[in-house]
């Protein structure tokens, strides 16, 4: 059995996060508090979708998987600023005395859902995966640095989809208790990762030699312009992403002075 949680209110966001049987109800914060990096024009997108890590939180709380929450926490905490960390053992004996600290809910509100290495920084209008019904992992195209990270995670979401669907009934056979086990054991070797920044993720589907060749400036400068553009992205319909691509290439082509991108006259990098 699980120890019940206090209801809390976040007084920034409003929504109920996490309810008295310890489960998350609502997406309370876009933005988690305690991050400094902050893009000024864009958004944090998750890869592993935020509602796969919220299910598998809640299912492991409902069916009294205890052990696996621990050690799920005790990987997630070390990918989250650590700001004012809450110890493990106050969570799982919580009470509203070990909650009612704000700093410490920002804290394993992040933990939970919002792990630094599962996140991709994009432009404001590329809207999020939807919440609900169901979300897919977000293979998003990175330089090569991310690109074992990236497919990691993706087989991570994998094996959580797998368990959600394993345990449906709320019984969980061994092999997938197993598996799950494993699963999480593993994001232990990826919390050092921090977020993947705009500059190296290609948003635009630029064909690949066109976007390898560019520096880090100048990829943050063409997403800037782009974000300001208003143009749909790679999540869209079929029609859709070829015109982003077609006006992406002619864009970056049109901006680039002798091998350096030149923003238009009247650009600006600040947020509108």
């Amino acid at each position: 059995m699980t120890e019940p949680l206090v209801e809390l209110r976040y007084p920034a966001s409003g929504p109920v996060m996490f309810q008295r049987d310890g489960t998350i109800t609502a997406r309370s914060n876009y933005r988690p508090p305690n991050w400094k990096e902050w893009p000024r024009a864009g958004v944090y997108h998750h890869l592993i979708p935020y509602q796969v890590l919220r299910d598998l939180w809640n299912r492991m709380t409902q069916i009294g998987m205890t052990d696996h929450r621990n050690l799920y926490l005790q990987q997630v905490a070390q990918a989250a600023p650590a700001g004012n960390p809450m110890p493990i053992g106050e969570f799982l004996d919580a009470s509203g005395k070990n909650l009612a600290n704000e700093n410490r809910f920002d804290f394993l509100e992040i933990a939970v859902v919002w792990q630094a290495y599962n996140m991709a920084v994009g432009p404001k209008h590329r809207p999020a995966l939807p919440d609900p019904p169901q979300g897919e992992f977000d293979h998003v195209s990175v330089i090569p640095v991310h690109v074992q990270r990236v497919y990691r995670l993706r087989e991570v979401s994998r094996q959580m989809s797998d368990f959600l669907a394993a345990s449906e009934g709320g019984k969980v056979p061994p092999r997938a208790d197993q598996r799950l086990g494993d699963t999480i054991e593993g994001l232990g070797d990826m919390t050092h990762y921090g977020i993947i920044t705009p500059q190296d993720v290609n948003w635009y589907g630029l064909p690949r030699r066109m976007w390898i060749q560019m520096s880090a400036n100048d990829r943050q400068t063409f997403d800037q312009y782009m974000n300001q553009s208003g143009m749909v992205t790679l999540d869209k319909e079929d029609s859709e992403r070829q015109e982003t691509q077609q006006y992406a290439q002619a864009a970056l082509e049109f901006l680039v002075r002798d091998g350096q991108i030149v923003p238009p006259p009247g650009f600006t990098d600040s947020e509108s």
